[in-house]
């Protein structure tokens, strides 16, 4: 399926979430026509420029694009998810981000 181009302006939810102990700030945007989630921004919390600022950004994008090309933010969440019980920062953000999508 090819990827779905968004309009520049598009309906956004931004929520603190808790994982593994820490605090993200996560956004959500949404299509405007179909309210499907369409894109996911996960700001680092640590310094700017640093690796795991940069692993941060690229989950994100990553997540965006496949969610453009129409997997369901629940799959890639599954796919994501770290061995050992612990979540990953992308897994916990798809999974708000799932529950938020299916409450509008």
């Amino acid at each position: 399926m090819p990827r779905e181009r968004l309009p520049n302006r598009r309906p956004c939810i931004t929520e603190t979430i808790d994982v593994n102990g820490r605090q993200y700030s996560i956004s959500a945007g949404f299509h405007p026509d179909s309210g499907t989630l369409a894109e996911l921004w996960i700001p680092s919390r640590g310094k700017s420029g640093s690796d795991y600022d940069h692993e941060l950004y690229a989950g994100g994008t990553l997540a965006s694009l496949c969610l453009q090309c129409g997997a369901r933010p629940q799959d890639i969440a599954y796919a994501v998810q770290s061995a050992g019980g612990h979540p990953s920062v992308i897994g916990a953000a798809l999974d708000w981000a799932a529950k938020l999508e299916a409450e509008l």
